[in-house]
């Protein structure tokens, strides 16, 4: 897998080239047939790998979203990134089973632990962080349509998101920032994912909102190349106009606080 990535970051060097996509995919598919047949039988041997893989094939699913390279004439409809966010969901699962083996055996328990902190669900899911959005949830716009497991997936990825608000307007190291905003899909409500392959419309405003955030912390990073603006511009044209506040105008507000942000 680092491999694949490896070559997935030259292509974006050298997007001239086509070997380097090739190889890409060449080294993507052979590490996932490797990974498929060990997620079921994850032991003390293998959780490392197992885990540290699945981060990778998320991580490299995000970066795919931009492998169109920012081109808005292309005349390929817009696509929901549920590859990703279905990836990115999964991982909790294999993080409880390969944990406890990875802990046991210690070598790399640091690391995935300093991994974990960054959702520590007290700082994460404080109930006080939705302060910053409360002007924007507009629950009138669908309360006729919502049920009672609608509202509690919203109410918590609310605090996620809200969350990352606090976390730029206390200046956050702008790594750890961007990884708890790609790390939302893993910690929100399964649910939740649900309702943006519905395209339920507060579901795509509050992802477009997401995409908005990595927007203020994305610097030159190669991996954000040509991903924030073209999801942004996408789930836009899927939403009605009120539902906008709720994708930008927070964002907006936080400029300031992001303007300074280096990596």
């Amino acid at each position: 897998m680092i491999f694949s990535l490896s070559a997935l970051h030259l292509s974006r060097l050298h997007p001239e080239n086509p070997e380097y996509l090739y190889a890409n995919t060449d080294y993507y598919n052979r590490a996932l047939q490797g990974h498929r047949s060990c997620v079921n039988n994850v032991d003390a041997s293998n959780a490392e790998a197992v885990l540290a893989t699945t981060v990778m094939i998320a991580f490299q699913s995000f970066v795919a979203l931009g492998t169109h390279g920012g081109d808005q004439s292309s005349p390929t409809p817009y696509e929901l990134p549920l590859q990703w966010l279905k990836l990115s969901s999964g991982t909790r699962t294999l993080y409880s089973t390969c944990m406890p083996h990875i802990m046991a055996r210690g070598r790399l328990a640091g690391l995935f632990e300093d991994a974990s902190s960054i959702v520590n669900e007290t700082i994460f899911l404080d109930p006080t962080n939705l302060e910053s959005l409360n002007a924007y949830v507009r629950w009138d716009l669908d309360a006729l349509t919502l049920t009672n497991e609608d509202l509690i997936a919203y109410n918590e990825t609310f605090r996620l998101v809200a969350s990352i608000h606090q976390a730029i307007r206390g200046q956050q190291n702008p790594r750890i920032t961007w990884r708890r905003i790609t790390t939302i899909p893993a910690h929100a409500p399964v649910r939740f994912i649900d309702m943006i392959e519905e395209r339920q419309p507060r579901a795509l405003a509050i992802l477009g909102h997401m995409f908005a955030l990595m927007a203020l912390v994305e610097g030159d990073r190669w991996w954000f190349a040509g991903i924030t603006q073209h999801q942004i511009n996408g789930i836009s044209s899927l939403l009605a106009p009120e539902w906008h506040p709720l994708m930008f105008a927070p964002v907006q507000n936080l400029q300031e606080y992001a303007s300074d942000f280096t990596w």
